[in-house]
């Protein structure tokens, strides 16, 4: 029974975690460079011992829930950096990537993570086969 609420409790902390990191990203992005903010998201400790499918769950939760949020942006950059904040607080092996389809257009650029160096969804996967990385920021580097 205490392992079961321990359990939901660090879900539930996760899951309020995410969103208010996903409230607060638009407003730091504009403030502060890609780089310097994924080395500030990916700088925290494990908080919660939430295991990588609990922490899964969770974002399949709350990403919908965001996704009907006007206020909050919800670009496949937005998408990947709380990915990578919320799995990283639980010190997973997390990397941050952004790319540009082959033809070199803007608008066919693409963010995504990779945990343990495997893209983390089908999609994902299928996008970044089509993209030559520009953006590549790793969970393992020391704070700076």
């Amino acid at each position: 029974m205490v392992a079961r609420f321990a359990r939901r409790y660090g879900q539930a902390r996760l899951a309020a975690r995410l969103f208010r990191i996903r409230c607060g990203l638009s407003r730091r992005l504009a403030l502060e460079p890609l780089d310097v903010l994924v080395r500030d998201l990916g700088r925290v400790a494990p908080r919660f011992g939430v295991s990588f499918e609990d922490a899964l769950s969770v974002i399949r939760v709350v990403e919908p829930v965001v996704a009907r949020c006007p206020w909050i942006e919800n670009t496949c950059l937005f998408r990947a950096l709380g990915r990578f904040a919320v799995l990283r607080s639980e010190g997973f092996s997390v990397e941050v990537l952004m790319g540009m389809g082959e033809d070199g257009t803007s608008d066919t650029g693409h963010a995504w993570i990779l945990v343990d160096g495997v893209a983390f969804d089908a999609d994902d996967a299928h996008e970044a086969s089509r993209m030559a990385v520009t953006f590549r920021s790793s969970s393992l580097e020391s704070p700076g």
